[in-house]
């Protein structure tokens, strides 16, 4: 079975911290939404998920999978899905 691969959008602070707008990730059939998370982020996991366990993003990270928004990290993706992650919204 070939891999999946999944397109990660960045905003604001988060494509800052990577370094990068898009980035595409190569997954494994049984990988989720949190494997994407920690395979983008490595070592700065600590900015989006709430604890070293990564089993809840903090409160203040909106994530989008084909552009609907999703709360459980343990979301299977498929082959082409775009994923998308929102920091804390800023402004006055």
């Amino acid at each position: 079975m070939s891999p999946l691969r999944v397109r990660v959008r960045l905003f604001a602070s988060f494509r800052e911290l990577v370094g990068a707008s898009e980035v595409e990730v190569e997954l494994n059939a049984e990988d989720t939404l949190r494997d994407v998370l920690l395979k983008v982020f490595e070592d700065a996991c600590d900015k989006i998920f709430e604890d070293a366990s990564a089993k809840k993003l903090r409160d203040y990270v909106v994530v989008l999978r084909n552009r609907r928004y999703v709360q459980d990290i343990f979301t299977k993706l498929e082959d082409g899905d775009e994923i998308s992650i929102f920091p804390p919204a800023s402004g006055g």
